[in-house]
């Protein structure tokens, strides 16, 4: 796809993050531009918001690594770094923002659409099948 500029709500230039984002995020922001076609303004909005998750992760992790998983707690016990839960959370909106973009895909949605019909027809052929075997065992029996 030749990458120009935003015209309306269409695509047409190779979009950028806009902000600074981490060595993970900026791999997975190249593979995905190379990998699928975004072809409106939301999908790419949905991509910089996965980047930018990404990015703030990555900047939890590096807390945790530096503070470590346990901290002291108000009365000196022991107690689950607080960043632990935060990466957690950030780690589920990243899932349901790449959900998202994954459905924006109409590609992907309709091969998913695709795949579910050829799996139900192959689960109502085999009853099929088997109740035509049970018929003509019936009808062999009673013959």
């Amino acid at each position: 796809m030749p990458w120009a500029v935003f015209s309306g709500r269409e695509l047409t230039a190779r979009p950028t993050p806009r902000f600074q984002i981490s060595v993970r995020a900026r791999r997975y922001w190249k593979e995905t531009l190379d990998t699928f076609e975004l072809d409106d303004i939301a999908d790419v909005e949905l991509l910089r918001e996965v980047v930018r998750t990404i990015t703030r992760i990555d900047a939890l992790e590096a807390a945790l690594k530096d503070t470590g998983m346990f901290i002291a707690g108000s009365q000196g016990q022991k107690i689950l770094n607080p960043v632990v839960a935060e990466i957690r959370n950030q780690q589920a909106t990243l899932l349901k923002i790449q959900t998202a973009l994954t459905a924006t895909d109409t590609d992907l949605v309709a091969s998913t659409t695709d795949n579910a019909r050829k799996a139900a027809r192959a689960r109502w052929d085999r009853v099929g099948q088997a109740e035509k075997r049970a018929l003509e065992h019936w009808q062999q029996k009673n013959a």
